[in-house]
Order: structure tokens, then C-alpha cells, then sequence
């Protein structure tokens, strides 16, 4: 994860920028599914 923040050169670059964000969004609706299901 953290190579594709670098190759993202600060969110300049585009497609490491997406892939960022799309790691980022899995990786909140995966945390919140593990906060619904602690009881």
C-alpha cells in the first residue's frame, strides 16, 4: 500500500492515485464490517 502512496508522487500521478483511493475505501468497508459484527 504505502508503494503505491509513493508512486503516486503526493497524488500527482493518476493511476497510483486511484489505487490509492481504492485501498482506502476497501479498507473502511472492511473495518466497518469488523465494527458490526464486535459485539
Amino acid at each position: 500500500m504505502h508503494t503505491f502512496w509513493v508512486k503516486s508522487e503526493g497524488l500527482t500521478q493518476l493511476d497510483p492515485s486511484l489505487l490509492v483511493f481504492v485501498f482506502y475505501v476497501i479498507s473502511f468497508y472492511l473495518l466497518s464490517q469488523v465494527i458490526k459484527t464486535i459485539p
